[in-house]
């Protein structure tokens, strides 16, 4: 698997050309309910800030990504992603040294939400996003047996007899783990029985009180 650091820093890049390249920053994200392209932005510089001040212990409530969107709401764009950039030099190497895929994660997850938001296609961040899709899958469990293919991975979640099987894909997985699907929508995916209770039991975040829908023009299967 590519290094979190290196996914990390590129996304970090890929962003950083995306909101200087004359889009609307007052864009609103759907993924990301009250923000707009600019407080996207703003959410991630507060992440690597409160890490590197040692802030930020476990997943963030909705008040403090609130208060990281707040925090930087005056600043400048350029000056926001010289800052993002300085402290980069210090919080990729440790992204590295002590294996923080949730760093990376939320790079790339907002990045997708960014590239959804405007109707862009996700094509730069779609390798990335499938091998952080399968990072985040194995972290599932539920409470009734369950078997999720992606084409590359069979994730048991609950062992058992006669499992439901989830169809789907890497990158499908990445976004609905994160809660950048529907209930309905995750409903319609391709379950081998009804799912029943066990919908409510797929999404770290989530699920996303309206439709979220992305356009990709890669491959996003493995054989």
């Amino acid at each position: 698997m590519t290094p979190y650091g290196t996914i990390y820093r590129t996304s970090r890049e890929r962003i950083g050309a995306f909101v200087t390249s004359g889009i609307d920053l007052n864009q609103s994200v759907p993924a990301c309910p009250g923000w707009t392209a600019r407080g996207v932005v703003s959410h991630l510089v507060g992440t690597a800030q409160d890490v590197i001040d040692q802030k930020l212990g476990g997943v963030p409530s909705d008040e403090h990504t609130a208060s990281q969107v707040e925090r930087y709401a005056a600043v400048p764009l350029d000056d926001l992603l010289r800052t993002w950039s300085a402290l980069s030099e210090q919080l990729e190497p440790l992204i590295d040294a002590f294996e923080i895929g949730a760093l990376a994660t939320d790079a790339v997850s907002h990045e997708c939400d960014l590239n959804s938001a405007f109707g862009l296609p996700l094509d730069a961040a779609v390798t990335e996003a499938m091998e952080l899709g399968e990072d985040v899958l194995k972290g599932l469990r539920t409470s009734s047996p369950l078997v999720v293919c992606t084409g590359s991975l069979e994730h048991v979640a609950h062992d058992g007899e006669d499992p439901i099987v989830l169809s789907t894909t890497a990158l499908e997985a990445f976004r609905w783990r994160l809660g950048r699907r529907s209930r309905p929508q995750l409903l319609e995916m391709a379950w081998s029985a009804d799912p029943g209770s066990l919908v409510d039991e797929l999404c770290i975040f989530g699920p996303s009180p309206v439709a979220i829908t992305e356009v990709v023009t890669t491959p996003t299967t493995s054989s």
